[in-house]
């Protein structure tokens, strides 16, 4: 089998993100701290998590060898023919649906790799989730569509999922205190829940991704460590695009946009983080609401809050620089008082209804000239 190595961003670009999140905490304290960004070191002890989290995702999930359908059991229309309609992988190998099909499937064994086979299957029968798996190792889906019923795909208790070019409508993803899990390419509309509920996992990578169109929230991420989140999408759901607990640890979101939610875009309460290059636009409350500590957001736009601020950051020990917020009906920038040691600095905002800058000049931080602290106020 031949190991993935290609998983949306590079193990170097990641260990930079949070290498300048852990770094805050000992910029912010230091009195006359200078306001050059700091910058990432080839190697960080630190750090040293997202290597472990890449390595451990390369080393435990295997693309597994591609097997023509003809060579793959096949799954049909005639293996749901009992009242159930019921499907239930019992052995190791490789499945395959031959046609579009009405039922659940059941993955009760390690070392399964199911092969929609571009056909969608279907549940509007039975309670349950279209496709399921408790306690067991090593598991692939991928490739085709699931639609109506109940719930999509439920993992449990499990170690090293791939799911892989999916689309579900009006159903979710539901990952509970399960390891080693990628989804790449995964589209997720439509669901009365949230979308994606990562719950208790750890070593996590989504990329390639989308959340969005009425799910309840995009993404919801709990009680989890260790993920890594790059070029996703999580835009017009009913609540906040992208949710992070508080009991949630060490996160990377790179290159994401949420746009157009109910409430927010992006809510970190998470410890441990960075945001870069991400981008909140025409969301009813904030861009970006972050009560977690510990982080870095840089190099992200805030545009068009309905009836909030751009960014609102209300966590400590923060570094917030070269990020843009315009044209959001609240106000641009909003940080707690120097004492929280979360500072700003080259930010720049414009035409936000209410202020460019609300409490986030540090003077005693001594973070460059103090007169641009809080960064460039460009218009009001």
């Amino acid at each position: 089998m031949q190991k993935i190595t290609n998983l949306g961003i590079t193990k170097l670009t990641m260990l930079c993100l949070l290498t300048q999140a852990m770094l805050v905490s000992n910029i912010v304290s230091q009195d006359n701290a200078q306001s050059t960004r700091a910058t990432c070191p080839q190697t960080c002890n630190t750090c040293d998590f997202l290597t472990v989290t890449l390595d451990a995702i390369e080393s435990i999930l295997e693309q597994p060898a591609e097997v023509s359908p003809c060579a793959a059991t096949p799954i049909t229309p005639a293996n749901f023919m009992d009242l159930t309609q019921t499907y239930t992988i019992t052995a190791p190998g490789t499945y395959c649906l031959t046609n579009n099909i009405e039922g659940l499937i059941i993955i009760d064994s390690s070392d399964v790799t199911l092969d929609l086979n571009s056909f969608n299957l279907e549940n509007f029968s039975n309670p349950g989730s279209n496709i399921s798996c408790t306690n067991h190792n090593n598991i692939t889906i991928k490739n085709g569509s699931l639609s109506g019923g109940f719930f999509g795909i439920t993992i449990t208790s499990c170690n090293g999922v791939q799911l892989l070019d999916l689309v579900l409508t009006r159903l979710n993803i539901v990952i509970n205190k399960s390891n080693y899990i990628l989804l790449d390419n995964v589209t997720v509309t439509g669901a009365t829940q949230d979308g994606c509920d990562i719950n208790t996992c750890q070593y996590v990578q989504i990329v390639d991704s989308v959340f969005s169109d009425r799910n309840n929230r995009g993404l919801s991420a709990t009680s989890s460590s260790n993920l890594l989140i790059s070029k996703s999408i999580f835009n017009d759901n009913n609540t906040n695009g992208f949710f992070a607990d508080g009991s949630t640890t060490n996160l990377v979101l790179s290159d994401c946009v949420a746009s157009g939610n109910a409430s927010s875009g992006f809510v970190i309460s998470s410890t441990n983080f960075s945001l870069d290059l991400c981008s909140a636009m025409n969301n009813q409350n904030f861009g970006f609401f972050i009560n977690g500590p510990i982080g870095t957001v840089t190099n992200c736009n805030a545009v068009g809050a309905t009836s909030g601020d751009g960014f609102n950051i209300v966590g400590a020990q923060i570094t917030v620089s070269n990020n843009q917020a315009n044209h959001n009906a609240g106000r641009g920038f909003v940080g707690l008082n120097p004492s929280a040691h979360t500072h700003f600095y080259s930010n720049a905002a414009c035409n936000n209804t209410s202020s460019n800058y609300f409490n986030v000049a540090e003077p005693q931080l001594q973070l460059g000239n103090p007169n641009f602290a809080a960064g460039f106020n460009l218009s009001n």
